[in-house]
This record gives C-alpha cells, sequence and structure tokens, in this order.
C-alpha cells in the first residue's frame, strides 16, 4: 500500500478546502445496500459507495471509496466465511487545458483489494490526457482518459510484481430522464512489459432519483483479469442494489 498511501497523501495535501459558502464547488454521493439470504442458505450481501467531486477554476478533484462483501453461514455447522470482499480506493486531479473544460491532464492514485477470488492487491500512480464531450444542455457528459501508469499488483498463489502500463479509462453521466440517469465508469491497463498482462473493470448504474437528494441505485460491475493467480478464473461479475443521498 506505499505506493497508493504516497500517492493519495499528496492529492488529499493538495485539495481544496471548502470554506462556509452553501455552494463552495464541493458535491458527492453515497450510498449502501444489504441483501439477506435465509432458508436452504444463509448469506449477506453489503456494498458501501462514496463519491466526492471538487470543480473550480480551472481544476477538478475525485476522491472514491468502495467496499463489496458476501458473507455466507454453513447451514450445518453453522461456521461462517468470505466468499468474496472488495476494496477500492481512488483519488484523482484534473488540470483544464482549455476555457470550455473539456481538454485536462490528469493524475491519480487507485488500490483495489479483492480477495478470496484472486487479487491481493493492484495498486497504480499515473498521469495523462482526458477529454469531455457534453451534451443535452450540459445535463450529460462522458470523459475519456489515458496515459502511463506505474502498476504494483500481487494475484493470490502468484509472485508480486511491479511494471509500467498504458492505461485507458471513461466516466458517464447521462440525464436520461427528469430522474434518471445513467453513471458508469472503466478503466484498462496493459502491461508495456508483458502484452499478455491486461485487466479491466468496470461498472454500470441505473440511478432513480425519488426524492430531491434520495435515489436508488441498481449496478452491474465487472473485473477481468488476462492473468489470474493459479485455479482462478478471468472474469467476475457484481449485481448490486442500493440508497443513496446526494450532497
Amino acid at each position: 500500500m506505499i505506493l497508493t498511501t504516497i500517492t493519495t497523501a499528496a492529492l488529499l495535501l493538495a485539495a481544496p478546502q471548502g470554506g462556509d459558502d452553501e455552494n463552495n464547488g464541493w458535491s458527492g454521493a453515497a450510498n449502501a445496500g444489504v441483501t439477506w439470504i435465509t432458508g436452504n442458505s444463509e448469506a449477506v450481501t453489503s456494498t458501501v459507495d462514496v463519491t466526492t467531486k471538487y470543480e473550480n477554476g480551472g481544476y477538478r478533484w475525485i476522491f472514491e471509496g468502495n467496499y463489496s462483501g458476501v458473507r455466507n453461514t454453513d447451514q450445518t455447522t453453522g461456521d461462517a466465511s468470505t466468499s468474496s470482499r472488495l476494496y477500492r480506493l481512488a483519488a484523482e486531479h484534473h488540470r483544464f487545458l482549455d476555457s470550455e473544460e473539456n481538454l485536462y491532464m490528469y493524475g491519480k492514485g487507485s488500490a483495489r483489494s479483492d480477495k478470496p477470488i484472486g487479487l491481493d492487491i493492484r495498486e497504480d500512480a499515473g498521469v495523462g490526457l482526458g477529454y469531455t464531450w457534453r451534451w443535452d444542455e450540459d445535463k450529460s457528459q462522458v470523459s475519456v482518459e489515458g496515459g502511463p501508469s506505474y502498476l504494483i499488483e500481487n494475484n493470490v498463489g502468484a509472485l508480486k510484481q511491479d511494471f509500467l502500463a498504458a492505461r485507458a479509462g471513461a466516466r458517464l453521466d447521462s440525464q436520461l430522464a427528469e430522474d434518471w440517469k445513467l453513471l458508469g465508469r472503466a478503466e484498462y491497463f496493459n502491461s508495456l512489459d508483458n502484452t499478455e498482462d491486461r485487466s479491466f473493470t468496470g461498472e454500470l448504474s441505473l440511478r432513480w432519483n425519488f426524492e430531491e437528494s434520495w435515489f436508488a441505485q441498481a449496478t452491474a460491475a465487472n473485473a477481468w483479469d488476462n492473468t489470474p493467480g493459479p485455479g482462478l478464473k478471468k472474469t467476475d461479475w457484481r449485481f448490486v442494489v442500493s440508497i443513496g443521498t446526494t450532497f
């Protein structure tokens, strides 16, 4: 976690502080969901997702945190075990290069742990360029970005490795109707040392605002690793229904 700690700490220290003004440039969303299964099987699925953003005067900051876990209970023995647990932290800074705030440079760092399905830790720090397209009177937008990243990766049952990779990323925020939104994010890494070492993570969410600042959300998330640990599959899916609020 050294790489992510250093990168995130640097971004957090440089991040602007909110003042007393009601509209100080900060916005965000937080949502959580819990599902209980009982009967022939016993399981609890929980998820928490937080995103905050600051935009002002030619730059933007994005901070994200996510947790998702599945806890199963053996009906015979009563023993509980975790079949899936995901942790993710990310920080990103954008510096706009044009007056329309479409073209930007970025610096970012993140860490992802997805145990026990194969990923002990993947950390990255990188820089690059991005561009945002807006439509529907700026109610909808999609951003794409790319550049080099330095990765530290440790898959379960495999040797820890670090390498330089090419990164591509995308974000979607589309207003489908007055109370409906389609949200998405995706990230792809390809090692520059070994072209077989590739990974992708992405998620797509449909959000319904049933109150001014409250929403219900359904999310499908995918994680793919072309070189997973021994005996593990390349692809994993998560499907989540949650309730959240914007601020």
